[in-house]
């Protein structure tokens, strides 16, 4: 789709209407919300390294969903992480919450989590029934959106809004700091269409990815990047230097696979800056995969000397592939089933740029003569 349409800009800076869940995105007043989206990345004084991700209204407009909760396994590109909620291993996990609105607050609670809570210097966690103890004040003076009109192979019109931040508090008493992201997705009205029916993660994502770097000079970059999937041209950065935000586009975004075929090494050139990042463990197998930036240099691959070494980094990448709308379909399917989250995706190979499951036939994309 070599005239795909979309807009991306800086929005203001974090403040508390903007995660009302009534709020409706600029110039959209009949958009509805699909999820407000929390996650953090996060190491412990003890070496431990953790990962949280929440949203609210992404499944159903009265249900809490629970996607990733616990610690890496430093190393492991195979199997998933220890998990805070042992029955997520084997379901996904949807909670009914109660949202309280005040002037200068919103607060999310469930059963499992007893406050989240947005206000005017960023926001508070607390969950895993008080075990994860959390707070997080924004990166950067600005935010970012996007926004994707109706075109051909897109009937839903989406518009996504988000920001970078800086955490710390404890995990299980462990000292933990790290960063993470608050985000938002809108779409066009009609029925409740689910965030993962929507074609953002349908048609358009192939590759996703948050990140923070630390320096030896005590600076910072932090933000998002996004890559286009098959024949949609689409790629876009959100990125942050010590504090001023920039949003980026086109951008240049190069993967290397390891031989598990999960994501090993992404290469992202701005224009500006080309960072690169190593992934060593596997966060959600085998979609996600968590590491750290190993480099920033300028436009012309040289050493940006005045910052120093990365001291602290953080690195979580999403790789949708290239099959999405037929295994999105099967997944949802197999759920209904009640077929387990592990042992649904224990069953996955890579094959190239498709996922395969053994019971899941399909031709096999043209530079792999292999079929299951």
């Amino acid at each position: 789709m070599k005239d795909f349409k979309f807009e991306t800009a800086l929005t203001n800076g974090h403040k508390v209407g903007d995660w009302r869940p009534g709020r409706t995105p600029p110039g959209h007043d009949d958009y509805k919300s699909r999820g407000i989206f929390l996650c953090l990345y996060l190491t412990g004084k003890s070496g431990k390294r953790y990962h949280s991700q929440r949203a609210f209204g992404d499944a159903a407009s009265d249900k809490s969903t629970i996607y990733m909760f616990g610690q890496v396994r430093d190393g492991d590109r195979e199997n998933w992480p220890d998990d805070v909620f042992p029955d997520h291993r084997y379901k996904w996990l949807h909670e009914p919450f109660t949202c309280e609105e005040r002037d200068d607050r919103i607060t999310w609670s469930t059963a499992s989590c007893p406050k989240i809570q947005v206000h005017d210097k960023g926001w508070d966690w607390v969950d895993a029934g008080g075990g994860w103890d959390l707070r997080a004040v924004p990166l950067g003076d600005k935010g970012y959106y996007f926004s994707v009109p109706a075109q051909e192979g897109f009937d839903i019109p989406h518009f996504h809004w988000g920001q970078c931040y800086w955490a710390e508090g404890t995990v299980d008493g462990d000292p933990v700091r790290g960063y993470g992201y608050l985000e938002r997705a809108w779409a066009s009205g009609g029925p409740e269409v689910p965030f993962v029916r929507l074609p953002l993660v349908r048609n358009m994502n192939k590759l996703w990815m948050h990140f923070y770097a630390g320096f030896e000079d005590g600076g910072y970059i932090t933000g998002c990047a996004r890559k286009g999937r098959l024949g949609v041209a689409w790629s876009m950065a959100y990125v942050v230097n010590d504090g001023v935000a920039k949003v980026i586009t086109p951008t240049a975004t190069d993967i290397a696979y390891g031989d598990d075929g999960l994501v090993k090494h992404v290469r992202l050139n701005t224009g500006e800056q080309i960072l690169e990042f190593e992934h060593d463990a596997a966060l959600y197998h085998p979609i996600h995969t968590v590491g750290k930036m190993i480099s920033v240099t300028n436009r012309h691959g040289k050493e940006i000397k005045d910052r120093g070494k990365i001291v602290e980094s953080w690195t979580v990448t999403e790789w949708w592939p290239d099959n999405a709308p037929d295994l999105l379909d099967y997944v949802a399917d197999q759920r209904a089933k009640g077929v387990g989250r592990v042992e649904l995706y224990e069953k996955v190979r890579i094959v190239g740029e498709y996922m395969l499951f053994p019971e899941y036939r399909m031709p096999a994309p043209h530079h792999c003569s292999e079929v299951i």
